[in-house]
């Protein structure tokens, strides 16, 4: 069980990748919290993690463009974060 939580993470690297950020869907992501058994504060955890390291990345990025500061944007709402989060 606990396997099948680790895999949400990559699950969405992969629709990503399959979508680009800017087409993720908030309802599909929020599926695989049902489909890998991960309750509903782990998942909100592993969503904010996530994000978390695609905003490392830009952070440790010297040439970040306007575009990236949009990715990350995209990625929050299709991750279906808040600001607060």
């Amino acid at each position: 069980r606990n396997r099948r939580r680790a895999v949400v993470p990559a699950a969405i690297a992969e629709m990503v990748n399959k979508d680009g950020l800017k087409r993720l869907d908030r309802a599909k992501v929020a599926r695989l919290a049902e489909r890998y058994d991960v309750p509903p504060e782990l998942f909100e955890e592993q969503l904010r993690g996530v994000y978390a390291r695609f905003l490392g990345a830009l952070v440790d990025d010297e040439e970040v463009e306007p575009s990236d500061v949009s990715k990350l944007a995209a990625l929050r709402r299709g991750l279906g974060l808040g600001w607060k989060e």
